[in-house]
């Protein structure tokens, strides 16, 4: 599907009125109340959409990488995180010789002290959640370097992206990585509806600057398991088609829609 197609996609979705109900996942522990709001009831929301088409030629060229090359570059940064008893995934942020960082939902690593993290080796390993932060739902949890070497794995980190909200343009495609069934096992195939918007994520007080994507219909025909964004994915990693991380996974509607926090409100 180009461009031009997903983004008439967007626009019926709108027209029809569809929904896109964004849910804190909870990592799938839990049924909570959806919240959030229609994205057909923001009337600025078409003109974004031609304000995009003249960004996307200021873009810079990077080569866009084909889905199962961007699946198994992503594998080594993908991880599953349990944390008090809940399940969700993570992404390899940062690796130092003493340390790796790992970037995930803030609503999964506020549920512990010390998570467990399981690498597409499936390796365990013990992880200390570092932090937390406060207005936006991103933690982040760290591992021993020492105990991978011991192992032999070698880790990933993601390349967030640099190019800002004002470079991302609706209808361009993205990839959610993460491991709502098993580690590194749900690569969805998507598109991007909106860069940043104010929404209000369950068992939060104040409204967050959320990027908004939807799913390929190729791909919910195609996979009917795993082509969705549900709970058990919270904290996955979402992708450009050139490889670079753009958001961390904050919650989904179980059918099309999802939500992320945007790289450049936690970097």
């Amino acid at each position: 599907m180009d461009i031009q197609r997903k983004i008439a996609h967007v626009i019926l979705l709108l027209l029809a009125g569809c929904a896109m109900s964004m849910m804190l996942a909870g990592c799938g522990k839990v049924d909570r109340e959806d919240k959030g709001e229609d994205l057909s009831k923001r009337d600025s929301f078409i003109e974004s959409l031609s304000e995009g088409e003249e960004t996307e030629e200021e873009k810079t060229e990077e080569e866009e990488l084909d889905w199962i090359t961007l699946e198994e570059k992503f594998r080594p940064s993908v991880l599953q995180i349990t944390c008090g008893g809940y399940t969700g995934s993570g992404v390899v942020w940062e690796i130092t010789e003493e340390e790796v960082i790992v970037a995930s939902s803030g609503h999964l690593l506020k549920n512990g002290e010390s998570c467990e993290v399981v690498c597409y080796a499936g390796i365990f390993y013990e992880a200390e959640v570092d932090r937390v932060l406060e207005g936006c739902d991103i933690g982040f949890a760290v591992i021993s370097a020492e105990a991978l070497k011991e192992d032999g794995v070698e880790l990933r980190a993601a390349v967030p992206y640099t190019g800002g909200k004002d470079a991302l343009v609706p209808g361009e495609e993205l990839a959610v990585y993460g491991s709502m069934d098993h580690v590194a096992g749900n690569f969805v195939k998507g598109y991007l509806v909106e860069a940043e918007r104010e929404m209000l994520l369950d068992g939060y007080e104040r409204e967050e600057g959320l990027l908004l994507g939807s799913i390929l219909r190729e791909n919910v025909q195609g996979n009917m398991d795993k082509g969705i964004v549900d709970a058990g994915m919270s904290g996955s990693g979402v992708f450009n088609r050139q490889g670079k991380l753009i958001g961390i996974l904050a919650g989904g509607d179980g059918r099309q829609g999802f939500a992320a926090v945007p790289v450049w409100k936690f970097t």
